[in-house]
């Protein structure tokens, strides 16, 4: 099997059948890079990611929406009305994008990876459709949020459709509008018409130099807004969340929040404790504790295995070629206890025993390799697994390093 490793200051990524993954690491680890990731995006003042076409939102900075706990659903599936328009409403934080509060005053919500940047998921793409430099009430707004507001008489559109391309045009715009946050107009960043998005971006965060007073003001909401495509229900194991965070007061929301996304999607995925500035002058912070973490020992997972993938490899013992069966388990598979470990077999035989390279040589000692492997190599970050090893003893297993002869 073929490893590519791409090495930068963050850190090391695997990558693996097409699939950009993380290197095992402890939850404690992985929290702490997190946190580390948080302030190198906020602190990243990219005016684009590459190209003009390029937003910088695709490569820096925070994307977070507020959220709502409730154990009658899922706080990142969008809601019906989320779904019927379109569109879903985040925030966009950074060195230069900075207010002290989110809409409704929500304690607790979750963090997108920037596009670019984002290490565990196989959703395509996660499509900003427009910015606004204040909290524009898109819920009731046509275009997936980002067009007419259908409570007043005007007719609003897209700030390049009206003429507005610069910070002082849309501040000009905004004043002449009796500073309405329902008259405001939205930057597309998405699809502008001279493919200039990144330009389109920026003057987005530039406008709220205008709207500083507001922004840290004790009248709410604060905060710009960003109007994101509407993703399907139930996608926990794709979608790039890459924190769970909560202000003052909203750690425990933020605990069940991370529960039920490991649960669903078998992902661990770090709290982090955010902390708005509080004035222009200060900065916005991302710390991570464990103690701010959920108990996960007792979930019981709905996936086991994140990916895995055939491979024909020489083999010492046979001296020949044989198919490995090359797993990556979630993080929720590497934590089981014995009482999921069948059902961690079960999905590897639902989803791949019936695959020719599995009968092609079953030895029947797959399932022993599995236990072998979630006894003594849970932390490896590639399990192997040849279906031509025999059934043995676990205590052989062990002793051959989980390769049963």
């Amino acid at each position: 099997m073929k490893y590519i490793y791409i090495v930068s200051a963050a850190s090391a990524w695997l990558t693996l059948c097409g699939a950009t993954l993380l290197p095992y690491a402890t939850p404690d680890q992985r929290g702490v890079e997190v946190a580390d990731q948080l302030r190198r995006n906020y602190n990243d003042l990219t005016t684009d990611c590459g190209a003009v076409s390029r937003p910088s939102f695709l490569c820096s900075g925070v994307i977070l929406r507020g959220t709502v706990y409730s154990d009658n659903y899922r706080a990142w599936d969008p809601s019906p009305q989320s779904t019927a328009q379109g569109g879903t409403s985040f925030s966009y934080l950074r060195k230069d994008a900075k207010f002290k509060a989110l809409a409704s005053f929500h304690k607790n919500g979750y963090i997108l990876y920037p596009e670019f940047l984002k290490p565990v998921s196989t959703m395509t793409n996660v499509s900003v459709l427009c910015a606004f430099p204040v909290d524009a009430s898109s819920h009731t707004r046509l275009s997936a949020g980002c067009g007419d507001h259908t409570s007043t008489p005007q007719i609003e559109d897209y700030c390049q459709n009206l003429g507005v391309t610069t910070a002082g045009q849309w501040n000009t715009h905004y004043r002449n509008n009796e500073s309405s946050h329902r008259r405001a107009c939205g930057f597309n960043v998405a699809a502008n018409p001279q493919g200039k998005g990144a330009e389109a971006f920026i003057a987005t965060l530039r406008s709220m130099k205008y709207t500083e007073g507001e922004n840290f003001s004790n009248a709410g909401p604060n905060n710009n807004e960003l109007r994101i495509a509407a993703w399907s229900s139930g996608l926990a194991e794709q979608l790039p969340i890459q924190a769970f965070f909560y202000l003052t007061g909203g750690v425990e929301f933020a605990k069940k929040d991370q529960r039920a996304f490991y649960a669903d999607g078998g992902r661990f995925v770090p709290v982090i404790k955010l902390a708005f500035p509080a004035t222009p002058g200060q900065d916005a912070t991302f710390t991570y504790s464990s103690a701010d973490q959920a108990s996960l020992g007792d979930v019981v997972c709905k996936r086991y295995i994140d990916s895995a993938s055939w491979e024909k490899r020489f083999d010492p013992g046979l001296n020949a070629q044989a198919w490995t069966l090359s797993v990556i388990p979630t993080d929720c598979g590497r934590s089981i206890g014995a009482g999921q470990t069948e059902a961690f077999y079960s999905e590897m035989l639902r989803n791949y025993g019936n695959s020719a390279e599995w009968k092609e040589r079953d030895g029947g000692g797959m399932r022993r390799q599995l236990v072998c492997l979630i006894s003594t190599v849970r932390t490896k970050d590639v399990w192997n697994l040849e279906p031509f090893r025999p059934y043995t003893t676990h205590e052989k297993a062990v002793a051959a390093g989980c390769n049963n002869t």
